[in-house]
């Protein structure tokens, strides 16, 4: 990654909420991921290596940064989901099988979007409800 780039990211963490933080990690993991993927399908090893790696490093960041304490059981599951696509990125790693980062690559992209909207939501910025503002299903 470029200086300028560097520059750019970190400017970005700064200025975000703790929740678009964790938004942007899942973002950063997607694209490691992905390209770990595709370095692995073309048999680019050190490139697999790399992105892999990357990969590994977001997620220990993410998992270091639970509070088992405020978190509750919510940081607990994500604890367990955390350390299951540790597991499956090292066995995709060791078997040289891309296939098995599709399941991860999903359900984190699916863990990224709800983080999205949560961060929206505590903005103030949301989109609105379906169905209209104030309305009842009757």
């Amino acid at each position: 990654m470029s200086t300028r780039m560097r520059s750019y990211r970190q400017a970005e963490v700064m200025s975000s909420t703790p929740e678009q933080v964790v938004s942007l990690f899942y973002r950063e993991l997607l694209k490691s991921l992905r390209m770990g993927q595709q370095h692995l399908e073309a048999k680019e090893f050190e490139g697999k290596a790399e992105q892999l790696g990357t990969a590994r490093a977001l997620l220990l960041e993410l998992l270091g940064a639970l509070s088992m304490e405020q978190g509750g059981d919510l940081s607990a599951r994500l604890a367990s989901l955390y350390s299951y696509f540790l597991h499956e990125i090292d066995e995709s790693s060791r078997a040289l099988d891309a296939s098995r980062l599709t399941p991860v690559i999903d359900m984190i992209a699916q863990l990224e979007e709800a983080w999205s909207q949560a961060a929206l939501q505590l903005s103030g910025t949301e989109p609105p409800a379906v169905g209209g503002a104030g309305g009842s299903a009757r």
